[in-house]
């Protein structure tokens, strides 16, 4: 009994764990997304300060 509920609890941890992964990179891809980004902008300026 006492190894169904721990097999259960793992189980639950895991699910908890992916999710938090998940999120995890979401907030990734969107930290890349906005440096990409102001480095365009960035690059933008100087453009324009080139010609």
């Amino acid at each position: 009994m006492s190894e169904e509920l721990n097999a259960k609890r793992l189980e639950r941890e895991l699910e908890e764990a992916e999710k938090k992964l998940q999120e995890t990179e979401k907030l990734i891809e969107s930290i890349k997304k906005e440096i990409d980004e102001s480095e365009k902008a960035e690059s933008t300026k100087g453009e324009r300060r080139d010609r």
